[in-house]
């Protein structure tokens, strides 16, 4: 384990909020909507905010609704940590993303490494040493295989963070996250530099925080929990497993980007901070029974713990979803 102290004035150790992107009846992104979210965010213990991951549905946006976006949530943030996502197949393209994200307010950003890449090491040292000299800003190497198709082994992603030269983070969202993050943190340097957070809609929180991740990167809606999580393991593990294993039904009925930024919307809607929450076309659009079922699942597994989503109950007309 790493014995020096991170670099928590830029990645913040807790849960940090990946803000999902509302859409008006129109499709066009309704920005204060998305600050409403990242303001319940912040209200709900948030470390920090993030925006265009996979459940942000950044792949469906413009490039100018990217800058636009940080731009509004830069306007709202009180946390140490706004970070970005630039994902793109052509490094000349992330890094155009990477500078506007930079000039609209972020502080950090974030790319999984691109299928063009092949997985080359080389490639990638290229990649994203040249998003952080071109940006200025810290990176998190997002380590997604199954979204991103690219698998990355320990030692090149050790190598990729020696290749940076500014303080940097990895999100690991490999299969058995917590497996790969012992692994790593033997293998990093133990000067502090590189963090590790989890992700994945929190589904292996507990063990990523027992392999020594500083946090992990949920949405908005019930994200003080994970920090209730990350607060009792600190000092109470079984009551930690406890909470956690109580947890377990709802973030496993949600697995997969689209249902869990779909529950995350029918949470904001019902409680009146968006106008509409159904995905950018095209998209899957369940029946209403299923979101209902997913809403109560939600109202159930909260009832018996206070800091669950504490700031957005109040708001949410539940109508039928509330048995």
């Amino acid at each position: 384990m790493h014995s020096t102290p991170r670099n928590f004035d830029i990645f913040p150790p807790g849960a940090v909020a990946m803000l999902m992107t509302p859409f008006r009846q129109d499709w066009s992104v309704d920005l204060n909507g998305m600050a409403r979210t990242a303001e319940l965010a912040i209200e709900q213990g948030a470390s920090g905010l993030a925006v265009h991951g996979l459940a942000s549905e950044g792949y469906k946006l413009l490039d100018r609704e990217r800058r636009e976006i940080v731009e509004r949530i830069a306007q709202v943030n009180s946390t140490p940590l706004l970070l970005a996502g630039v994902d793109h197949e052509a490094l000349i393209c992330s890094v155009e993303l990477a500078k506007a994200a930079a000039g609209a307010g972020a502080t950090a950003i974030m790319a999984m490494p691109p299928k063009s890449s092949g997985g080359n090491r080389a490639h990638l040292v290229e990649y994203f040493g040249t998003l952080e000299a071109e940006s200025s800003l810290p990176v998190v190497i997002q380590d997604a295989p199954r979204a991103s198709g690219i698998a990355m082994a320990p030692d090149t992603l050790v190598a990729l963070t020696a290749a940076l030269s500014k303080p940097n983070a990895i999100k690991v969202e490999d299969p058995i996250p917590p497996l790969k993050m012992a692994d790593l943190l033997q293998r990093l340097p133990d000067d502090g530099r590189t963090v590790l957070y989890g992700g994945a809609g929190g589904r292996r929180f507990l063990g990523e925080l027992d392999a020594g991740a500083i946090g992990t990167m949920v949405g908005p809606a019930y994200i003080d929990v994970f920090g209730a999580v990350q607060d009792l393991h600190a000092t109470d593990r079984t009551a930690a497993t406890a909470l956690f294993e109580h947890l377990l039904p709802l973030l496993t009925a949600v697995d997969g980007n689209e249902w869990y930024a779909l529950l995350q919307k029918q949470l904001f809607l019902r409680a009146g901070l968006i106008e509409q929450a159904g995905l950018r076309p095209p998209a899957v659009v369940p029946e209403a029974r299923y979101l209902d079922e997913l809403v109560a699942l939600f109202v159930r597994t909260a009832a018996r713990h206070d800091r669950m989503g504490a700031a957005l109950r109040p708001l949410l007309n539940l109508g039928d979803a509330s048995r």
